[in-house]
């Protein structure tokens, strides 16, 4: 997610995922969180390559799995896995997804 860490880790727990990929945060030697990015911005082709690495890591089948995305920076991402998703998409991403016969989930 671009989301931050500190955002998102109740929903991993919550949901029992094994890993997160997000934004992580810079601390400061205080231990505040300055605001800036520590690494990379998990959007576009940063949360593409973020995925290709773990998914190296743990040896994990691309072609079998799933992806969720809702703004059309999530094409990087969604074109590197089988089974891509549009939820909720913005107007880029609704397009693409019906242009490439992709799922598109709504709330309603």
């Amino acid at each position: 997610s671009g989301s931050v860490r500190y955002l998102l880790e109740p929903v991993v727990r919550d949901l029992g995922f094994d890993h997160l990929l997000c934004t992580d945060l810079e601390v400061d030697p205080n231990g505040l969180m300055t605001g800036k990015p520590a690494g990379l911005v998990c959007v576009s082709y940063n949360k593409k390559w973020l995925t290709l690495k773990l998914a190296e890591e743990l040896e994990l089948d691309l072609a079998g799995s799933y992806a969720y995305g809702n703004h059309h920076s999530d094409l990087p991402l969604l074109e590197t896995v089988g089974n891509p998703y549009a939820v909720q998409p913005n107007s880029i991403l609704e397009r693409t997804a019906r242009q490439r016969s992709w799922p598109i989930l709504g709330y309603r």
